[in-house]
């Protein structure tokens, strides 16, 4: 386990960095936007440049992210979210899913609302299915799972908190579906009192 909060979130980044095609400007600017739609004016400890040039305005952002990442400069609490959300996945989700786990949590998207976003939900399920299983292969080639393949268990754990993540999104969309229609399947009996339907 990484020292502090902050710790993970800078090695995230830089993994991110490091092996997306994300720059540092505008993993930058993507995080001062982040910051200003997300926190209140009042409520904010860090100044991101802006009204001038972009690119200069994304330059001084990168700088300023910069010094928090090698801890010249202390990371705030109010900048995590931003910076968390800010990274492209599967950088996101991975960041996301070590934080929750130093509580003793697990990440999982909330529920979702739309038939739409419902279909995604399962879809989601249905392809990190198939990714731990890929990442189980390995480990079962020899008919059993032992110490012989300790490399290879990091990747499948993680590959296996997804599906439990996704899992607990779909779970919930359900069970709040079912709720729904506990309440809603009450209607008037023609004498007044209500009436299961």
């Amino acid at each position: 386990m990484r020292d502090t909060r902050s710790a993970v979130i800078t090695h995230h980044v830089r993994a991110a960095l490091q092996h997306s095609g994300l720059s540092e400007r505008v993993f930058a600017s993507a995080v001062a936007d982040s910051y200003r739609e997300r926190t209140p004016l009042h409520a904010r400890s860090v100044e991101f440049h802006t009204g001038g040039c972009y690119d200069t305005d994304a330059r001084s952002n990168a700088q300023l992210l910069r010094r928090m990442l090698d801890g010249q400069v202390r990371m705030p609490i109010d900048l995590e979210e931003p910076l968390v959300l800010s990274l492209p996945e599967p950088f996101r989700g991975a960041c996301l899913r070590e934080l929750a786990a130093r509580t003793g949590h697990l990440a999982a998207p909330l529920p979702a609302a739309t038939g739409a976003a419902q279909v995604r939900s399962a879809s989601r399920l249905m392809a990190e299915t198939a990714e731990a299983i890929e990442a189980l292969a390995p480990l079962l080639e020899d008919g059993r799972i032992d110490a012989a393949d300790r490399a290879e268990i990091p990747a499948a754990l993680r590959e296996l908190l997804d599906v439990e993540a996704a899992c607990a999104s779909l779970r919930a969309t359900l069970q709040a579906a079912l709720q729904g229609a506990r309440v809603t399947s009450l209607r008037p009996h023609p004498d007044g009192d209500q009436k299961c339907a």
